[in-house]
């Protein structure tokens, strides 16, 4: 976003839609370059450093290797009333913002109109805002599930919700829409851009025999597959309807890991991304 805001050529996106670490960046994306700032110290100021802080003994009775107490200090930090304010705003011009989230009990991707619970504008709209994203980038068994309130027929209860990248690795095009040619014409301006934070083929490593060896290797394997069939569906939509459609990913030689926060780390992806992005190689 900085390296596309530095070109003079982004987009004001009518629709923004977030998914797992991509629901944190998000609102900020769907507020504009002025909140460039922002978005870039929240990813390499240093304060994500801390939000792999072991549960030790704990992760044997709970349901996370990870405490989730960093992950919402870090949302509460930059997800303020403010911001809700601003959505809120943009909101009532007709813009929308998205983030999916998977409701485990209900085994099915859910996808939030965030405008819509901003102009609420209520402390009780903003701390379901900020679960929402919480619960968007919760990854199963490295942080826990997040607890969202909910009602049916006047019953009053909990669903558990998880990072929506089990479910919709991001929220474009529905799967029942891929194989659709619409005659209309009314996509023809339409202008898809999809930002993966990651690669998009395997890559080979020794797994450790390990609880969080194991489980990050396949929750990462399980992911890329689901990605790759959600790429190629939303491809095969754009194509079918001449619609103009771009995806960034990581290099395929790129060191970075999902679950690596330290500065040092942020700052390599971070760079590449703003690299790539102003000399226009990001983009496929």
């Amino acid at each position: 976003m900085r390296g596309w805001t530095e070109t003079g050529t982004r987009p004001d996106f009518e629709v923004v839609t977030g998914v797992s670490t991509g629901a944190l960046a998000a609102p900020f994306v769907f507020l504009g370059s002025d909140h460039d700032d922002e978005l870039e110290e929240a990813y390499i100021g240093g304060a994500a450093s801390n939000l792999l802080q072991s549960q030790g003994l704990g992760a044997l009775f709970g349901s996370g290797i990870y405490k989730g107490e960093p992950l919402r200090a870090l949302v509460e930090r930059y997800v303020t009333a403010d911001l809700l304010r601003g959505v809120a705003a943009e909101y009532a011009k007709g813009r929308v913002l998205l983030i999916a989230t998977t409701d485990l009990d209900a085994q099915r991707g859910v996808s939030r109109d965030m405008g819509a619970i901003a102009s609420k504008g209520t402390p009780e709209a903003l701390d379901l805002f900020r679960s929402v994203l919480i619960a968007s980038a919760s990854i199963p068994g490295a942080f826990p599930p997040v607890l969202i309130r909910a009602a049916n027929d006047g019953v009053q209860f909990e669903e558990m919700h998880v990072d929506g990248g089990v479910t919709t690795p991001f929220l474009a095009v529905p799967e029942t829409l891929w194989s659709f040619r619409e005659s209309t014409g009314t996509l023809a301006d339409a202008r898809f851009y999809i930002v993966i934070n990651g690669r998009t083929s395997p890559t080979f490593a020794i797994t450790q025999d390990s609880l969080r060896g194991v489980l990050g290797r396949s929750v990462d394997a399980m992911l890329r597959a689901s990605l790759m069939t959600t790429l190629a569906g939303n491809r095969a939509f754009a194509q079918r309807n001449d619609i103009f459609f771009r995806y960034a990913a990581l290099p395929d030689d790129s060191e970075a890991s999902p679950l690596d926060f330290s500065p040092e780390a942020m700052r390599a992806v971070y760079e590449l991304g703003r690299r790539g992005a102003r000399d226009g190689s990001a983009w496929h």
